[in-house]
């Protein structure tokens, strides 16, 4: 099944991961103006015209697309909205996949998308799928579907490689915090535990490899603990995979649901991972002890877990390679690829009965 895939600048860099992940042999990806595609992110990008920054009128300029695919999946709210004009006018299936929990005003458009009975969602977590379904978009429409990781290979010259580009040797412990730099995805978070880890040891680095709209922000709060100089900050310069073989372990302290793709990645990739004990995450870990999961808010909490492993490198260890078990399990792109086509399938009977 050829499936045309619609983004845009606005679609979070881990979407582009996890789309790189599960696109299919000779299917399209479309932009709606210019995209930065993050290092490491290995899909081919066709421009489309934007016109007057619209997705509407982007839409209707595009419309013929959908004489090209079966299906139409969108990668952000704002490319749906483009998306749905292009399925409607081929009678096509189009799957919006969500990165987090919707704003409270978005779900009026997502409403109405789906009530047109061409629309449905995918989200990540069961539990994410409850609270949407609250907002009163039918149980029909809403699809869980897990975020798409590949293992990574965390080998010791990747390794040796990315802490020699950052000037650490392995007498520094370095904790990478993977997600998106939103103003939900935590940072300020991972930077306070470093900033509490440094009254008790100067081992510790703290490493944050993508970018995002509070990078300042972000940047401005490292360097008010104290310790500004050891926080890295290396989009463009580290690939992800590169930043992960480098760390030690990661941080997931997000507030919400966002960062799904991230804390899936750093799974795969086999680090032990401290996050907040939140519905999702908690969800994603399986409950099989494969997280060391903090209070969710609380730093002292979390830096107390960051010390433990810090100082037991066996369990450590251990639960890196619980996590990349579960991963390997839940997250392998070949499933989710094929759970994302009996998506499609199942929208194209549909459309055409």
């Amino acid at each position: 099944m050829f499936v045309l895939h619609i983004i845009d600048a606005q679609t979070p860099a881990e979407a582009l991961h996890n789309l790189a992940q599960v696109i299919g042999p000779g299917e399209q990806v479309v932009s709606l103006g210019p995209v930065d595609v993050p290092a490491g992110v290995s899909i081919q990008v066709r421009c489309l015209r934007r016109p007057m920054g619209s997705g509407i009128l982007a839409g209707m300029a595009n419309a013929a697309l959908a004489a090209e695919a079966a299906a139409v999946h969108a990668w952000s709210l704002p490319a749906a909205k483009a998306g749905e004009l292009i399925a409607r006018r081929g009678n096509r299936p189009m799957l919006l996949s969500l990165p987090h929990f919707p704003l409270s005003r978005d779900f009026r458009q997502l409403r109405r998308m789906v009530e047109s009975g061409m629309t449905s969602i995918a989200v990540f977590t069961d539990a994410c799928r409850r609270r949407v379904l609250a907002e009163g978009i039918p149980d029909s429409a809403i699809h869980v579907v897990p975020p798409a990781a590949a293992a990574t290979l965390r080998s010791a010259i990747a390794r040796e490689q990315a802490r020699q580009a950052l000037g650490l040797s392995d007498r520094q412990h370095l904790m990478v915090a993977p997600a998106d730099v939103t103003h939900r995805s935590g940072h300020k978070y991972a930077c306070w535990v470093l900033g509490i880890l440094r009254q008790m040891r100067d081992d510790v680095r703290l490493l944050v490899p993508s970018d995002g709209p509070a990078r300042a922000n972000v940047e401005y709060f490292a360097s008010q603990i104290g310790h500004g100089d050891e926080v890295f900050f290396t989009a463009g310069r580290l690939t992800i995979q590169e930043a992960l073989a480098a760390a030690d372990l990661a941080l997931l302290l997000p507030e919400g649901d966002c960062c799904m793709w991230s804390l899936a990645a750093a799974m795969a990739a086999g680090l032990a991972i401290v996050a907040w004990e939140t519905e999702d995450i908690a969800e994603l870990a399986g409950g099989a002890g494969a997280l060391s999961l903090a209070r969710a808010g609380d730093v002292r909490s979390a830096t107390a877990e960051v010390l433990r492993l810090l100082e037991d490198q066996a369990a450590s260890t251990s639960l890196g390679a619980r996590a990349a078990e579960l991963a390997a399990r839940q997250f392998s792109p070949a499933a989710v690829r094929q759970r994302l086509g009996e998506i499609h399938s199942a929208g194209c009977r549909t459309a055409s009965a």
